[in-house]
Parts: C-alpha cells; structure tokens; sequence
C-alpha cells in the first residue's frame, strides 16, 4: 500500500492561481461564497469558477479535457465534492496542479456517490468540515486528510435592526427529531416557527437572513452524531446577530473554538431546549450579548476569507499524499436493503400529505417512545 503512495513538496509562490470546480448556476452555493473567500486573499492572484454540474449536463463527453485545460493555467484546483466528475479528470489535472478534494459533508455521502473515494485517493490534498469525517476518511483510504471548516459571508448574512416576531425559529429541511421538537416547543406555548421544505418552502439567503433577524433566539439541529461538524448553517445564524441555541455538539470548543454560554447556547434534550429557551427570553441583556459574541467570533474566525485561507496555509506549508494512477480503491458492498411493504393505499395518503404540506395522520400523537444511543429523545 505505502509504495503506492507519491508525494509532492508544499508550493513554493508568493501568488497562486486558484480554480475553484463546484456549483455556480444558483446564488446560495457554497462554492460561489467560497471563490469569493479566495478572492479577498493576498496569495491569490486569480481565481477561475468550474461548473462541473453544468459542463456534466450541457457537455459530459468533453468534460475532461476542459478540467485538463483549465488545470494547465491554475496552480492550485479546489474540488467542492464533484459528483460525477470523471475519475479520469482529476488523474490528468492532478499533473499539471494541486488538486485538494473539499468535503462539506458527512462521511455517509460517500456511500452515496462511490466515485467520490475514488476520486478523493487521487487528489493532493483532501478535507473535510467534519472532524468526525476526517477520522472516518482517513481510516478508509490510508491518506492524509485535513480538518478545514466552511464559514460565512457576512456581506449576504448580518445584523438587521428590526422588529422581533418570534420567540424561536429554525430554518431546515424536516425531519423526525426537528418535527418533535417543534411540536413540543408548540406545547410549551412558544412563539415558534419552522421555516424550510416540508415546513414551509426553501429558504433562499435574503428570507434567511431576515427570519434570522425578526427572531429572538435561533435553532441549530444538525443531523448525524459527528464529532466537531455541524452544518454551514450554524455559521450562517452566528453572522446574522441572533443568539444561537445548538443541538450539543461533541467536542464542539476544542475542534470548532465555540464557547458554550459565550459564543451560544447548547441543549441535550427537549427538557433542556425548553429550559434555556424560557431562561434567555427572560434575561433579554444576556441574550443580546451572547449574539454579539457570537457574531464577533464569526468575523475574527470563520468567514469563507478564513477557510480559504487555511486552504492556502495547507498547501504552501505540507507536502501532498495521492494514490499512484493505477491504484483502485478497493470497494466494499452495500448491504441491500430489503423492499419496503407498504399498501398502495397508505402511498397515497402520504403522497397527498406532502402535496398538502400536512404532517400525515399518525395512529398515535407524536411524543416520546424511544431513546437513541447519545441520550437524545425522539419519536
């Protein structure tokens, strides 16, 4: 395994050419925000966008050679996950630049899109916003993988001074564990609000922010249980100036530098999510300092200029690790799942409840039936 495994020195130039390969057709990607951190960089004396999902629709046959092309010009290439780019892509780019792999999700999107641990052995550099993930993807290719956290762009997400509507909101997709907590806050005779699909719509970057700033306290519910990683919309509600109250975060200080009851407020269970919520709509000063906190530990430490940065700092100071061409990685099968045996009748209650943005009718209420392995109590 180890003779398979070729090295490159740390880039030695004052300025560097950087193309960023990711999803640029809508205003919300976090690849436009993350060309725009290495656009504010010193080191960077250019910055070149790759739509890898458009040249994969519009043209996928020609899609390596323009990779090729446009690696010859960059010195440095940033891969934002890339699914569906060809592996054969980035053994060729990898020749002519460094290419380093950007994972801003959990590690069971590999499982997802197998290509992308192929492709990620063939790059320079790899890292993830996840320590959880790192530890996981190191393990399972035997490569070096660093620990670079996304951020925010404080031009799109800021403060707004305007008048509160909301005791609690939370912005997301729905799911189990959002929907109970959601419904007991409901019960506990909050003002809440869910925005997001199958709450209400998508939220876009400008209804975020407002929503944000029309609320007293904000939610975080990441999901999965990955140590230090929660997702970009954590950075997001900390830019926007409200006073954050996250799902705990297992080694959140030490791997993310957020300070609990400083920077925001964490909570194990719905008694504790209850409790502090009641606590900081009561103590209005306290609340309010520890948004300002919050927002201040964002600009100091974790705009996308910060991310890029470390980007830059990894590249310039460590040398690469990539597998050699002819290396394949080796697969494990996925276990398959077994067949659903759902009546059409209830398909089409649920199909109807969704089209109806209801909740479908349960033959029980929601509540609390069962535990799950960190304590945390859902449906």
């Amino acid at each position: 395994m180890k003779d398979k495994i070729k090295s490159k020195p740390p880039i030695d130039k004052d300025k560097l050419k950087v193309c960023v390969v990711g999803v640029f057709d809508n205003n919300h990607s976090s690849s436009i925000f993350f060309a725009k951190g290495f656009e504010q960089l010193e080191e960077v004396s250019e910055v070149v966008k790759f739509d890898y999902r458009r040249a994969l629709r519009r043209d996928r046959k020609n899609i390596v050679q323009k990779m090729v092309a446009v690696s010859k010009n960059v010195d440095v290439m940033i891969i934002c996950k890339g699914n569906g780019v060809p592996t054969q892509a980035i053994k060729l780019c990898s020749k002519n630049c460094r290419i380093l792999f950007w994972m801003m999700d959990v590690y069971s999107h590999f499982n997802r899109g197998r290509q992308l641990l192929e492709n990620s052995i063939h790059c320079d550099y790899r890292s993830a916003t996840g320590y959880g993930t790192v530890d996981l993807w190191q393990k399972n290719i035997k490569l070096p993988v660093s620990h670079i956290m996304d951020g925010s762009d404080t031009t799109v997400y800021y403060p707004i001074d305007i008048p509160k509507h909301y005791d609690i909101t939370f912005i997301g997709a729905n799911d189990k564990e959002r929907e109970t907590i959601y419904e007991f806050l409901k019960k506990q005779k909050f003002n809440v609000k869910f925005f997001g699909p199958q709450f209400t719509t998508f939220v876009y970057p400008s209804d975020f922010r407002e929503i944000c700033n029309r609320s007293k306290i904000v939610l975080n519910i990441s999901r999965g249980k990955y140590e230090g990683y929660s997702s970009l919309r954590l950075w997001n509600l900390l830019a926007c100036g409200t006073m954050v109250v996250t799902k705990t975060i297992p080694k959140m200080t030490e791997y993310m530098g957020l300070e609990n009851e400083n920077h925001l407020v964490s909570f194990k269970n719905l008694v504790g999510v209850s409790s502090k919520i009641k606590y900081y709509l009561q103590h209005e000063e306290e609340r309010l300092q520890i948004g300002k906190n919050g927002l201040e530990f964002l600009k100091n430490n974790r705009t996308w200029m910060h991310s890029a940065k470390d980007v830059i700092n990894l590249i310039k100071t460590q040398p690469s690790a990539s597998m050699e061409d002819d290396y394949m990685y080796p697969y494990k099968p996925l276990k398959k799942r077994k067949p659903k045996t759902v009546s059409s009748a209830v398909h089409k209650k649920r199909r109807i409840a969704r089209l109806n943005k209801k909740i479908p009718n349960r033959s029980k209420p929601p509540g609390v039936t069962r535990k799950v392995k960190d304590g945390w109590v859902t449906k």
